[in-house]
């Protein structure tokens, strides 16, 4: 499949674009960010595969407008056109041929030959981002996307597989309740049971129920002969109505079996022919001229031919040149590995010597190392450290804990002797509870408000005594002025007695004011215990509070202790495992002996360092003899090829190379004037062919035109082609009446149509309607008494109901029977699908995987100017490793990002060259080179120019500049936009 054109309806930024890919095996798509590459390229995705509702609204065009459009595909050299519209059958596609005819819905998905977006993003469409992955690098991984571009879909083998294990599951289980087949299988054993309580023969009662099915069946099979009957009457009607176009067909179908059918003639064939022999003739001249130059150039390259050495002469002595430079380079090369091997040797001498351990280098290459050895001794030296700083830990947490419960202890004994008794503290309560009710007795204003009573009564009295005095003083001088004697006796009279008052006064207020007192200080003392009871009491509650807290922390650091100590427990019981695990360590490395386990760690990594370059150094003393016996085997064979030409034994070998050279470029001149007559001879040739390719379309044109004629000459054919004429006016008349037929008549009845059947009349049809008339009314009157029959059944059974239970159970008890037994083959044949699906899906991935790999070491070798060699599996790691050229394994981790963008290129097209000779699918890549060097994007180029001719290749750069000199074809397509 090739991209011929791409149109736009709609689709993000753009809007009613046509971009025009000519169908072209390389096409550049060349813009600046942000011009729509991404796009596009998101467009060609959507029309092939589809978008889901969600993500089509991400690319609803910004300017209005419909989204979708059309991409027209080059398949088999024909044009097709394949279409999606967003809100059109819900953008399902709608594919077309070059005619504008109609495709099957399942034409896109067979022409990607099941591949599906998932798989195609795989193989087809990367960028540089997407090559970082990891993914698909594991023998399963990649079997599995071989398996699924094999088997015609990435989902239909393994949901098949999925739906069998799942159907298998719900069938049957060996000790199951649930599926199905265990459920029959209970069910068949109740309806046994049942079977033979009710065993009572009833042979009466199953022969009138067969009779009503008999009856029952008859009556089915008379409707359906009624329908047919009646179906027929209308068709011989409508063919009654139609009888006149039927005799018209029927003539013209006599007259054309005068004619073969198919008539061969090509349309236009006169004008036809005359056009190509007028196109003819110059060819021809042409042809014969450039004849006679290949025949001149054949005499001079046979004279140049003869001044040349011979072929084979020439041809072994450019051999030995171009192996002399890998000779002159393994010189060299043995140089190297001679220094490499001393450097290695000493370093190894180095290391052993401070390893400071009595073994050698024999004992260490015999060590019984496993795969998890480093591991082990990794987790015992982290283990043994761990457990004694564990054990520290704990023992130090427990001794703080021990400290900590004395002193809680200690605290605990002082507060327990600051503690009151419960009759204490009882005690103290209710002598607060009194001292309460004294104090407020004490403060009632009832004696207070009697003493102030007292004294302004006190004070009234003596103001009423000292009015009176003076008004009884004051009287007798009114009356007369001689008794002024009786006033002064009343005055020193009242003047005494207001004395003795005030000092009857001033007694009641001492004898108060001493009552007040006494008074005071009884409250006081009042007050006083009772703030030495409430100090009291508060110190209570404080130690009590205080106790509390301190019985909890204790049972608390109880409780830690515990804890402590089982933790503890655990640890030495680990530690004494773990001592055990080194003995057995120690048993099988005694050189542990002398090591404490904390050191195993980074012993096990030196080891191992130290055993690989002990292996490497032997490798390269191996690679060193093979090269020195390389080198032997040369020279010998070139003495032996040119043992007449040179005199080995008077000058050294490396002389004698430098003589053949002088001798290869004396012949390199003659060979180049040979070339140079040779282009030119090839130059005529090519014309010639192409003169005859000219000529071949007129010649086979014309010979097609005769042969489709059917004759010899020009006069036949003109006579030909005036009876084709007549054929086809006749074809077409007979085409309108066959169409007016049809379009009244039935399936079952166009065989009418068939040309050569005898025409029927339209008495036999009359005759045929009249007939089946006839039959209809005779299946109405058996109808009818057939269902009377079945009534009269249904009527005795009725009568026989008590006994129908046990055919219902016998009935239940078959049928059940029959249904386990077509559920169990059904579930074996499950079985049988299940193991053959297994099966295939291992033979595949063993005999397809390996093919795969080989080109991918191929492409990935040309990609990296031989640095690389191959890519295998690794089946202790499952990983993909690569080979050096020098014979040194790397996996993924340490290549390169650039190193890995190769190998993942050279693996995508590994497997869609593989894939080929299933689908050729267009690769869509967007800038997917940006790590590679100058020279590596050559020879990624190269692989393209392979590659184009199978796969269309579509490439989005922001870049022109790349294409300069990388190989690539002038016709390529470059789009700019």
């Amino acid at each position: 499949m090739k991209i011929k054109r791409i149109e736009i309806y709609g689709f993000g930024k753009w809007k009613d674009k046509s971009i025009d890919l000519e169908g072209k095996g390389f096409v550049a798509i060349i813009g600046d960010n942000e011009t729509g590459k991404s796009t596009l390229r998101a467009f060609i995705l959507f029309i092939l595969f589809g978008l889901s509702p969600q993500k089509r609204q991400r690319y609803l065009p910004k300017q209005g407008g419909t989204l979708g459009g059309r991409l027209i595909v080059i398949i088999d050299n024909e044009d097709y056109a394949i279409e999606r519209i967003h809100d059109r059958n819900q953008a399902e596609p709608i594919c077309y041929n070059a005619n504008g005819q109609l495709l099957s819905k399942d034409w896109l998905f067979k022409q990607l030959n099941g591949v599906t977006r998932a798989l195609f993003d795989q193989i087809f469409n990367f960028d540089v981002l997407s090559l970082q992955t990891r993914e698909q690098l594991t023998r399963d991984q990649l079997g599995q996307v071989l398996l699924s571009v094999g088997m015609t879909g990435s989902d239909r083998i393994y949901q098949a597989e999925k739906n069998l294990k799942q159907s298998i599951q719900t069938q049957f289980k060996p000790q199951g309740r649930k599926p199905q087949l265990n459920q029959m299988i209970a069910s068949l054993a109740d309806q046994a049971d049942k079977v033979k309580q009710l065993e009572d023969d009833i042979p009466i009662y199953i022969q009138h129920q067969q009779l009503k099915r008999d009856y029952q069946k008859q009556v089915e099979q008379t409707e359906q002969e009624l329908q047919y009957l009646t179906s027929s009457l209308v068709t011989l009607k409508e063919q009654q109505r139609l009888y006149p176009s039927l005799e018209n067909y029927q003539l013209v179908s006599e007259q054309l079996k005068a004619y073969p059918d198919p008539f061969s003639f090509p349309e236009q064939g006169a004008v036809r022919f005359k056009q190509l022999k007028d196109g003819l003739q110059p060819l021809e001249t042409e042809y014969e001229v450039t004849s006679q130059k290949i025949e001149d150039l054949k005499t001079d390259l046979h004279a140049l031919q003869d001044k040349m050495t011979t072929s084979q002469i020439k041809q072994k002595i450019n051999q030995i040149l171009k192996q002399s430079q890998a000779y002159l380079e393994e010189r060299t090369w043995i140089k190297q590995l001679k220094q490499q091997i001393d450097e290695y040797t000493e370093e190894i001498n180095q290391r052993l010597n401070q390893l400071r351990l009595p073994i050698t280098e024999t004992e260490l290459l015999n060590l019984p190392f496993s795969y998890g050895t480093g591991e082990t001794w990794q987790h015992i030296s982290e283990r043994h450290v761990k457990l004694n700083e564990d054990m520290a830990i704990l023992q130090q947490n427990l001794t703080q804990l021990k400290e900590e419960n004395d002193e809680q202890s200690q605290d605990w004994k002082l507060l327990k002797d600051h503690m009151l008794t419960s009759f204490e503290l009882e005690t103290l309560k209710d002598e607060k509870d009194q001292l309460m009710d004294a104090i407020t007795r004490s403060q009632s204003p009832l004696s207070k408000q009697q003493l102030d009573q007292l004294s302004n009564k006190q004070k009234r009295v003596q103001h009423i005594v000292a009015i009176f005095l003076i008004l009884v003083a004051i009287s007798p001088l009114i009356i007369s002025f001689d008794w002024w004697w009786l006033s002064g006796i009343i005055i020193l009279l009242g003047t005494t007695v207001l004395i003795n008052n005030k000092r009857i006064d001033r007694h009641v207020f001492s004898m108060t004011q001493d009552w007040q007192d006494q008074h005071q200080n009884g409250i006081n003392t009042y007050l006083e215990r009772k703030k030495q009871i409430d100090h009291q009491l508060n110190d209570y509650y404080t130690y009590r509070d205080q106790f509390m807290l301190l019985e909890q922390a204790i049972k608390r650091n109880q409780t830690d202790q515990l804890k402590v100590s089982q933790q503890l427990d655990r640890v030495e019981q680990q530690l004494h495992m773990l001592n055990q695990s080194i003995d057995e360590q120690r048993s099988l490395f005694p050189l542990l002996k002398q090591l404490a386990p904390e050191r195993w760690a980074s012993l096990y990594d030196r080891l191992q360092t130290l055993i690989e370059w002990i292996e490497k150094r032997d490798q390269l003393r191996e690679r060193k003899q093979n090269l020195i016996t390389q080198q032997e085997k040369f020279e010998e064979k070139v003495k032996t090829d040119l043992a007449g030409m040179l005199d080995f034994q008077s000058y050294p070998f490396i002389d004698a190379l430098e003589i053949l050279k002088s001798i290869s470029i004396e012949q390199q001149k003659l060979l180049q004037q040979q070339e140079t007559l040779t282009e030119r001879l090839t130059y005529q040739e090519e014309t010639l062919k192409t003169l005859t390719a000219k000529m071949r379309p007129f010649q086979n044109e014309i010979k097609l035109l005769l042969e489709k004629a059917a004759v010899e000459d020009e006069e036949a054919f003109i006579v030909q082609a005036q009876a084709y004429e007549h054929w086809h006016q006749l074809k077409e008349k007979q085409t309108q009446f066959a169409q007016q037929i049809k379009l009244h008549l039935p399936e079952q009845q166009k065989e009418w149509l068939k040309i050569g059947d005898p025409p029927v009349s339209l008495s036999s049809i009359e005759n045929e309607i009249i007939a089946c008339q006839e039959k209809l009314e005779t299946l109405n009157e058996r109808l009818n008494r057939l269902r009377q029959q079945v009534a009269d059944q249904q009527a005795i059974l009725k009568q026989q109901e008590q006994s129908r239970q046990l055919v219902d159970v016998k009935h239940d008890y078959y049928y059940l029977k029959e249904s386990f037994e077509w559920k169990a083959k059904q579930w074996l044949t499950y079985q049988v699908a299940l193991k053959q699906i297994e099966k295939t899906k291992q033979q595949f991935q063993i005999s397809y995987l390996p093919t795969v790999l080989e080109k991918a070491s191929y492409y990935f070798s040309k990609v990296t100017a031989q640095n690389y060699q191959s890519l295998f599996f690794d089946d202790q790691e499952q990983r993909i490793h690569v080979l050096t050229a020098t014979g040194v394994s790397y996996h993924l981790d340490e290549l390169s990002q650039g190193t890995l963008d190769q190998l993942f290129i050279s693996i995508r097209f590994a497997i869609s060259e593989w894939l080929a000779i299933h689908a050729t699918l267009p690769f869509l890549i967007d800038d997917g080179f940006v790590h590679f060097d100058q020279h590596r994007y050559q020879m990624i180029y190269q692989m393209i120019k392979e590659l184009k001719d199978s796969h269309q290749i579509i490439f989005f750069t922001k870049s022109s500049d790349i294409f300069i000199n990388k190989g690539l074809a002038k016709e390529d397509k470059y789009i700019t936009l």
